[in-house]
């Protein structure tokens, strides 16, 4: 079998993620970044530039949602091992708890957020490939966004931070380690000045 090209690799790549999209079978996704097999989940929605996938953690645990960009995605790959004890989950058929997003662009989902999820989880693996934070979004203009951001500590950042839409390369959403930042800090609006 002769070797694919880039284009014709992503092509495919692109067309198994709507094949998941359509099927709703768990899956392996293959990101460009580091080795091996970085996702499993199950694929919601695809659209032009962005992939909806309701993440699926060792032993078959769900574990929130991930936006990621299409181009980024390498290989899919069905993982059937976990349908059994998905099914029988009370959380199965893993859905989306909001609106439809539109997909085509990290612009036009992030504000469709705000009303879905109290904080996000945000990654740029092309400039700042080991780093991500989580904080509340504050809305955005043309290139950037704002992020009111929750330390490690618990504790709401007294600034925030203005990533570009363009950078942006990953949004996890309802995941176990932003749940536990927020349970523990409280609500944003009861952020304010530490005394210490």
């Amino acid at each position: 079998m002769p070797n694919m090209s880039k284009k014709q690799r992503r092509r495919k790549a692109l067309a198994d993620l709507k094949d998941a999209a359509r099927t709703r079978q768990p899956v392996a996704i293959k990101i460009r970044e580091g080795r091996g097999w970085n996702e499993d989940g199950v694929v919601l929605d695809v659209g032009k530039r962005w992939f909806l996938l309701a993440v699926i953690r060792d032993g078959a645990y769900p574990d929130g949602f991930q936006l990621r960009r299409t181009k980024d995605v390498r290989k899919v790959r069905v993982m059937t091992q976990f349908l059994p004890a998905l099914v029988e989950d009370e959380r199965w058929p893993l859905s989306w708890p909001g609106p439809a997003l539109d997909l085509r662009d990290s612009r036009a989902f992030l504000p469709q957020l705000d009303g879905v999820a109290t904080v996000v989880s945000i990654r740029e693996f092309v400039r700042r490939p080991n780093s991500f934070w989580v904080g509340q979004l504050l809305g955005g203009g043309h290139k950037r966004f704002w992020l009111r951001t929750l330390s490690p500590e618990c504790v709401w950042d007294d600034t925030h931070i203005r990533p570009k839409f363009d950078d942006l390369t990953q949004v996890d959403l309802f995941d176990d380690y932003s749940n536990a930042l927020l349970r523990v800090a409280g609500p944003p609006d009861t952020f304010g000045h530490n005394d210490d």
